[in-house]
């Protein structure tokens, strides 16, 4: 059903265009038809002008920019926060004492997978490339149509002796986290179990004569091991954490996070680890830490 402002403006349309063919099909002036070309196109422009204006509204119901939203909130309260510890730590003539935090990661093993919109689009697309441009035989040999392959299509095309890995492992099934053979789709960050379901990433504090990334190093080889092959992508931190403390000489401690990504090797079974993804990350952090805590952890990751 066309709605009331289409059927006006398709009306108007039409208006202008018998005004228009009436005034250069009859034996109108040179100046009646110059004064009809100028209104035509001044109509022309201001048709356009409406149509810009209602495109621009016509989503002013609909939800913009949620998660951005969300996250400004939660950022300019951590910030003001932030920024009265530190003017308190001025104030009180002490200074911060500097811990690092590694941040170890695997990068994902296995693509994830495709969601359903996607799959249906890639079919789509397959189905319409068939109804192509048309040249003639003599200069272009006729193509096939491409079909569409199902992906239980494509596994009956391997050899018979060959069956691909499966996406999901048998850790994932038992529920074991010490092992890097778990969420193969995703990123998995190291962390070390303080005590059971309490997880804590690997820190120390800084050691005179040491930088960032001197301290990062040492904690790999330390508290993570040195059978394990990783890659530094920085010197600089991915985000820095304010805690106040009891002490005489310190207001409290500011936390690096360094980003250190794994390249091959395991670690030792002796040290109590898991390899959690962000998901398992911010959902312990929620419960030992709190609300607060935990979306800095899902922000960080």
């Amino acid at each position: 059903m066309i709605s009331r402002a289409a059927s006006n403006l398709y009306s108007a349309h039409l208006c202008r265009s018998f005004t228009r063919n009436s005034l250069f099909s009859t034996n109108a002036s040179y100046f009646e038809r110059k004064k009809a070309a100028k209104q035509e196109r001044i109509e022309t422009y201001q048709d356009r002008l409406r149509k810009e204006e209602e495109r621009k509204h016509r989503r002013d119901s609909a939800p913009k920019d949620v998660r951005k939203q969300e996250f400004k909130t939660w950022w300019d309260q951590r910030r003001i926060y932030e920024e009265t510890l530190d003017r308190k730590a001025r104030q009180s003539g002490k200074d911060w004492k500097i811990e690092v935090a590694v941040v170890l990661e695997r990068l994902p093993v296995v693509m994830p997978d495709i969601p359903k919109w996607e799959k249906d689009f890639e079919e789509l697309q397959t189905y319409l490339r068939q109804f192509g441009k048309v040249y003639p035989r003599e200069l272009v040999p006729e193509r096939t149509a491409p079909t569409i392959v199902s992906d239980d299509e494509l596994l009956a095309q391997l050899p018979p002796n060959f069956r691909p890995a499966p996406r999901e492992t048998e850790a994932d099934k038992s529920g074991a986290v010490n092992t890097l053979d778990r969420k193969l789709k995703s990123r998995a960050y190291f962390l070390l179990e303080e005590e059971k379901d309490s997880w804590k990433f690997p820190k120390s504090f800084v050691a005179d004569g040491e930088c960032l990334i001197d301290t990062a190093k040492r904690i790999v080889k330390e508290q993570v091991g040195s059978d394990l092959d990783v890659y530094y992508p920085s010197n600089s931190p991915i985000a820095v954490q304010l805690e106040t403390r009891n002490d005489s000489e310190h207001f409290g401690t500011k936390v690096f996070y360094m980003r250190v990504q794994h390249d091959e090797g395991n670690v030792s079974k002796r040290i109590k680890h898991g390899w959690l993804d962000r998901q398992e990350v911010v959902d312990n952090m929620l419960q030992t830490l709190g609300d607060e805590e935990s979306k800095f952890y899902h922000y960080l990751l």
